[in-house]
C-alpha cells in the first residue's frame, strides 16, 4: 500500500511542479506581449512584409501608368500631376511602413521576435511537459486501483499455541531405531564373513 501511495505521491508531485511551469511561461508570454503590446510579434512582421510587398506592387503600378501617360499627356495635365502626387504619397508611405516594423532592419524588432519565439517554445514544452506529467498522475493512479483490487486478506494470520514441527521426539526414535537395525545389519554381515573364513 506504501509503495502504491508513493508512486501516485510522486506522480502528484510532478504533475504539480509541470503545472507550476505552465502557469510561469504562460506568465512570461502574457508580460511580453503586454510590454511589446502586440499578440503575435511574428505574425505582426509577416503582416508587415506582406503590406510592405502590396505597397511596393501599388508603387510599381502607379510608376508605369505614369510613363505611359507622360509619353502621350503634357507634363502638367491634372491626371498626372493626381498620379504623381498618388505615387509620392504611396512612396512615403512605404518609407514609413519599412522604417517601422521590419525586423531585419530593426535589430529591437529581430530581437523581440527571437524573444516572443523562444518564450512561445518554452510554452509548448511547459503545455507537453504537462500533459505527460498528467497522463502519469492517471496511469499511476490507475495502477494502484488495479493492484488495490488483488491485495484482499482471506484469512487473518495467528500464532500457534504450540509448535507442531519438528517433533523432536519421534525424530530422535526414528534415528536410534535406524541405526540400531544398521548396526544389527553391519554386525550379522560381519559374523557371515567370520565363518566363511574359517
Amino acid at each position: 500500500a506504501t509503495a502504491r501511495a508513493q508512486a501516485v505521491g510522486f506522480a502528484a508531485r510532478d504533475l504539480a511542479q509541470a503545472q507550476a511551469q505552465l502557469a510561469r511561461a504562460r506568465a512570461d508570454l502574457q508580460a511580453f506581449r503586454r510590454d511589446r503590446a502586440a499578440l503575435n510579434p511574428s505574425a505582426s512582421a509577416q503582416l508587415s512584409l506582406e503590406l510592405n510587398a502590396a505597397l511596393e506592387a501599388e508603387a510599381a503600378r502607379l510608376g508605369a501608368r505614369i510613363g505611359a501617360l507622360a509619353a502621350q499627356l503634357d507634363a502638367d495635365a491634372p491626371t498626372l500631376l493626381a498620379l504623381r502626387r498618388q505615387h509620392a504619397a504611396l512612396r512615403a508611405q512605404i518609407t514609413s511602413q519599412t522604417g517601422d516594423a521590419l525586423p531585419e532592419t530593426d535589430p529591437a524588432s529581430a530581437e523581440s521576435l527571437a524573444r516572443y519565439e523562444a518564450l512561445t517554445l518554452a510554452q509548448t514544452f511547459a503545455e507537453a511537459q504537462y500533459s505527460a506529467a498528467l497522463s502519469a498522475l492517471a496511469q499511476a493512479r490507475s495502477e494502484a486501483s488495479r493492484q488495490q483490487r488483488y491485495l484482499a486478506v482471506a484469512h487473518r494470520p495467528h500464532l500457534p499455541q504450540a509448535a507442531r514441527l519438528p517433533r523432536r521426539a519421534q525424530n530422535i526414535a526414528l534415528v536410534v531405531l535406524l541405526s540400531a537395525g544398521l548396526w544389527a545389519v553391519g554386525a550379522l554381515l560381519v559374523a557371515a564373513v567370520r565363518e566363511h573364513m574359517i
